[in-house]
């Protein structure tokens, strides 16, 4: 008998400030925003705390997300860190807001 190919779906890459940490996925809403404190995926709810904060993904195809540097802070879904403006700074690792640069202490 004829056998007959079936139809393969082919794995979607994310696109960056997007990550999936499940593999095979062929849907592009199963891409999860990067540095969203609430996170689902295939609808269900993975996180809802403040893990994810202070995170960023930025390459298309991501299966994790990587801290946001000291001097820097990472907006939900971006695919890039902000750099803290002039006269603020950020010491540690994972800023997810302006408001996580600090106002440089002046110098006498």
């Amino acid at each position: 008998g004829n056998a007959t190919c079936g139809a393969y779906s082919v794995a979607t890459a994310c696109p960056g400030g997007t990550f999936n940490p499940l593999e095979s996925q062929t849907r592009i809403e199963a891409c999860i925003p990067c540095g969203e404190t609430f996170v689902m995926s295939n609808g269900l709810l993975i996180s809802n705390d403040t893990t994810y904060r202070g995170y960023y993904c930025p390459m298309a195809n991501s299966s994790v997300q990587i801290k946001c540097p000291a001097g820097h802070f990472c907006l939900p879904a971006l695919a890039a860190h902000v750099e803290c403006p002039g006269g603020t700074y950020r010491q540690s690792e994972g800023g997810h807001e302006l408001a996580s640069c600090d106002i440089c202490p002046e110098t006498m």
